[in-house]
């Protein structure tokens, strides 16, 4: 019986050392991308994603924690548009437009835990030849905790591409609505 419990122990030990050293040579960095097409005028869509008293109205975050507190930034629309946030699941953020047009779309930083994490985030726009909206958002960032951030890096599609989708819906739905 020892030496079971010995073979186990030292498996254990092996099985962390290599997860350890595979996170040294696995890249850290992730991107998720999700999009839909929306049939709306793009002035509407840009009106709902360039401020953001709509986001309320469409972003995935409410209804999956009811605890969200936004608190907003002086400026609500266009670059230099803020907010910051504090919720029971991920804490504290904060946004910050840097990009607006009606062509391209909207860029943002986006800040984590007292701004040592930062992801770039974007909404872009192309039209499709069928007269749709096509709606892309993306998100780029790295995970800087050692050894297993890039672990949760390559778990980062699967974490916020539901979360993606579930807001380009929201705000399909809000775009194509008669009354929005």
């Amino acid at each position: 019986m020892k030496s079971v419990l010995t073979w186990l122990a030292l498996s254990l030990v092996a099985f962390i050392v290599l997860l350890g050293i595979g996170g040294l040579f696995i890249s850290n960095e992730y991107e998720v991308t999700r999009s839909a097409s929306i049939a709306a005028e793009r002035a509407k869509v840009h009106e709902l994603v360039s401020n953001l008293d709509h986001w309320e109205n469409w972003g995935p975050w409410a209804a999956d924690n009811p605890a969200l507190v936004v608190v907003p930034g002086e400026i609500r629309s266009g670059i230099g548009a803020s907010q910051s946030w504090t919720d029971e699941k991920s804490g504290k953020g904060s946004l910050v437009f840097t990009a607006c047009s009606l062509e391209q779309g909207v860029a943002y930083d986006l800040y984590f835990n007292d701004d040592q994490e930062t992801c770039l985030v974007d909404l872009k726009y192309e039209t499709l030849e069928s007269g749709e909206l096509l709606v892309m958002w993306t998100m780029k960032g790295e995970v800087s905790v050692p050894v297993v951030g890039p672990y949760f890096a390559r778990m980062m599609d699967s974490m916020l591409g539901p979360m993606f989708e579930g807001g380009l819906a929201n705000l399909k739905e809000l775009a194509e609505s008669e009354d929005s």
